[in-house]
């Protein structure tokens, strides 16, 4: 990741530079993004997975948050170089970080008798959950960095408020995803229902969508950016929890976690694309809505047929055993 930042401001000028440095980050960001799941649900007691799921799901937010805070600070001060500058610094903590785990601390999914399970085969209901899994995060993904991508400018052209103030309005559902990250993870660990809570969270975000032409802005457009902002941090927190859920093993979760990040990269890029296409073709955001209420309602359809393999998938565990 530090690699393909220097290369970025090597020649920031030039696309093809450019494109290879952040093609670069994208790379490390998807290694990343499943061997971090993997390996802190690898080393969580059972009786804690839940808010450990909770709090590797903050990463979304937490991200978001110091985007939003840092982004306007730097291009006031020093620039769009300072950003880039600031992300070399956190690759280096982090790489630093690694370094002292990879020596002092567990070893996770290094661990040999892991290695001959990661191989073995997953039946049926499993690959039909785990796909339904990656569909739903790709669906759901794609209607939230849509709608999180787009919020400040709807804020701006629609609302009237100015850049700062659509910054601080962004704010709201992003903290609020961060909370519910957590309190999603202490619920699963009190031992409700992933599946009914993933259920619950994206039924409500559908409806969210479909009634954004009725709220509109004051204090409904503001009842709707909490609710919004209080299921999208459950739903995250429950995908990302199904996939240990419906597999044994840490190898087999780095296998699952994969899988479950392929469907949630796909809908982070085609998300904000389409969403802009939409609005740029009809001339408007109501066409937008409307297709993102149709896009969350095809992810609860998902999250319903969760419904019924989840608990097949647990009978075929329980057999097994």
């Amino acid at each position: 990741m530090a690699l393909g930042s220097c290369i970025s401001l090597l020649a920031p000028s030039s696309g093809a530079v450019m494109l290879l440095g952040r093609g670069l980050e994208g790379a490390a960001f998807a290694a990343l993004a499943v061997a971090g799941p993997t390996l802190a649900t690898a080393n969580a007691a059972e009786r804690h997975r839940g808010l450990v799921i909770g709090l590797v799901a903050t990463w979304i937010p937490c991200g978001q948050v110091i985007a939003t805070l840092v982004g306007p600070l730097a291009l006031r001060t020093t620039g769009w170089q300072g950003l880039w500058w600031l992300g070399l610094l956190l690759a280096g903590l982090l790489a630093l970080w690694v370094m002292a785990a990879m020596r002092f601390g567990p070893r996770g999914t290094t661990r040999r008798p892991e290695i001959e399970q990661s191989f073995s085969p997953w039946s049926r209901p499993q690959w039909l959950a785990l796909l339904l899994t990656a569909g739903t995060f790709m669906l759901w993904s794609g209607q939230y960095l849509a709608y999180m991508t787009w919020l400040p400018l709807y804020f701006v052209e629609v609302q009237g408020l100015d850049v700062d103030s659509a910054l601080m309005g962004y704010l709201i559902p992003v903290v609020l995803v961060g909370v519910f990250n957590l309190v999603t993870g202490y619920l699963l660990q009190r031992g409700w229902r992933v599946q009914r809570l993933l259920f619950a969270a994206v039924a409500i975000q559908a409806a969210v969508w479909w009634l954004l032409p009725v709220t509109g802005g004051g204090l409904p457009g503001l009842a709707s950016l909490v609710v919004y902002g209080i299921t999208a941090g459950v739903a995250p927190t429950c995908l990302w929890a199904l996939s240990p859920h419906l597999v044994a093993g840490s190898a087999q979760t780095a296998r699952a976690f994969g899988l479950a990040m392929t469907g949630r990269n796909l809908g982070v890029l085609g998300g904000p694309l389409l969403l802009a296409l939409a609005v740029e073709v009809s001339g408007g955001w109501l066409a937008a809505s409307l297709l993102f209420s149709v896009v969350t309602s095809l992810a609860l359809v998902f999250s319903a047929l969760l419904l019924l393999m989840v608990p097949r998938v647990e009978a075929g565990r329980r057999a097994a055993d």
